[in-house]
């Protein structure tokens, strides 16, 4: 855990798909492979759990990782619909349990130049989509013996303003082609009306 012991934000680094990150979902539940490392969903702050916290777990340190919209990497109970049969799937939850649940805590432990990320139900943080490079769904499988759970650590040194959003979220695309003012709108109607009246009269 020595890796987190003076961090205060990490990216986390998908060490087969190279160019993937682990990123928080814009609509604040689901968890994901990103290609856009300079996002600000793709940062997580690290949070160093007091020792003995972790509900039913083994010895720690722990830590939580919380997202850019304010909420916690945890595993669920949910069965994963991606990866390994046995495997649950990756969300991103609300801090509203005390002590700190097993699925919401974490270590990492060094595997060649990687890390792997297991937390406190004994389950690894695992990408997805090695050959169907369209699967981006994160999971937490049982066992530790695939790539796809190692992950490179990247330290993200504090700074004043938050990372800039390279890629908008589709919702603020549609709403800035497709924003309308009131007199603009309320003309469209007018016109309209007023074309289909003047159809009616021709019949």
């Amino acid at each position: 855990m020595e890796v987190f012991e003076d961090a205060h934000f990490v990216r986390l680094r998908c060490s087969v798909r190279r160019r993937q990150y682990l990123a928080a979902d814009d609509d604040g539940r689901r968890v994901c492979l990103s290609g856009q490392r300079g996002a600000h969903n793709t940062v997580w702050a690290v949070e160093h759990v007091v020792e003995g916290d972790v509900l039913d777990a083994g010895p720690g340190p722990f830590v939580r990782f919380r997202g850019a919209y304010g909420r916690y990497l945890v595993a669920t109970d949910l069965q994963a619909r991606a990866g390994p049969s046995h495997g649950v799937t990756a969300e991103q939850r609300d801090a509203t349990y005390y002590p700190t649940p097993p699925g919401w805590a974490w270590q990492a432990f060094r595997r060649r130049e990687c890390f792997l990320l297991r937390n406190g139900t004994g389950r690894y943080l695992r990408a997805n989509g090695r050959y169907l490079r369209w699967r981006t769904a994160i999971t937490v499988a049982g066992d530790n013996a695939s790539s796809m759970m190692q992950w490179a650590v990247e330290i993200v040194p504090p700074r004043l303003g938050r990372p800039t959003l390279i890629d908008p979220p589709a919702q603020v695309i549609i709403h800035r082609h497709f924003l309308v003012s009131f007199s603009a709108r309320s003309l469209a109607l007018r016109y309209d009306s007023l074309h289909i009246l003047a159809g009616c009269r021709r019949r």
